[in-house]
């Protein structure tokens, strides 16, 4: 039981990082509306957010599809009592390898982001010039 409330705490702790992150990603997506801007000179503010949504749906699809596909593939068996051990190795795969990955490659894409904080007050201060 122990073992149990600390992996659900782990979990609500994870969450909580996680859900503080998420409304990073639209600040973010909103200065490189403002840098297409600066760049091509057009704001494509509608294309930008429908296509963040699309792409964030896909994932969702795609993740949830892929929790149905280990559970296929480890012979998970609903409704069991007791599940075999190579079903209980795929949960905790879902449950462990596949988020690091997910963190990871995220992590990873980030670093590309070039939008310091520097450049995009020179970016504000052209548009602002230009406007």
């Amino acid at each position: 039981m122990n073992a149990l409330f600390t992996l659900f705490v782990f979990i609500f702790v994870i969450g909580v990082l996680h859900q503080m992150i998420t409304p990073i990603q639209w600040v973010m997506m909103s200065d490189t509306v403002e840098y297409g801007e600066w760049k091509y000179g057009k704001r494509l503010t509608g294309i930008s957010f429908a296509g963040t949504l699309f792409v964030l749906k896909l994932g969702l699809a795609l993740g949830g599809a892929l929790i149905g596909w280990v559970l296929a593939g480890v012979n998970y068996q609903a409704g069991a009592t007791v599940q075999n051990p190579i079903a209980l190795q795929g949960i905790g795969f879902l449950f462990t390898i596949v988020p690091a990955i997910a963190y990871l490659c995220s992590a990873l894409i980030s670093k590309r982001y070039t939008l310091r904080i520097d450049f995009l007050n020179k970016i504000l201060s052209d548009l602002k010039l230009n406007a």
